[in-house]
């Protein structure tokens, strides 16, 4: 699945009014992103604008991908911490926390 940034923009902008954050369209990185995996189905995203990085979060699964630099990585592998469906992410960057709603 190949996300463009228009949808991440979209997207991270209704999860950053729902917390409170103002996202600007410039600080994003201008880069689409390749998930990996057949079974993702991405349903929380987050920013951390401090690492220019979006996790993504799998609803099928629990597995978080982090994307920076054009790449995607595995933040957290499926059903870790009994984590096993993703349905929101938030990032604290004052603590450097990643919220996830399970």
């Amino acid at each position: 699945m190949n996300l463009r940034r228009a949808v991440l923009v979209c997207a991270l902008g209704v999860i950053g009014m729902g917390m409170g954050n103002a996202l600007q369209a410039d600080t994003l990185p201008d880069a689409s992103y390749t998930l990996m995996g057949e079974k993702m189905f991405p349903e929380g995203m987050a920013y951390d604008a401090q690492t220019k990085s979006f996790f993504v979060g799998s609803f099928y699964n629990g597995q978080i991908q982090r994307m920076q630099a054009g790449k995607a990585s595995e933040f957290l592998p499926a059903g870790q911490d009994g984590l096993h469906s993703v349905v929101g992410m938030a990032v604290n960057t004052a603590k450097r926390l990643l919220w996830v709603c399970n």
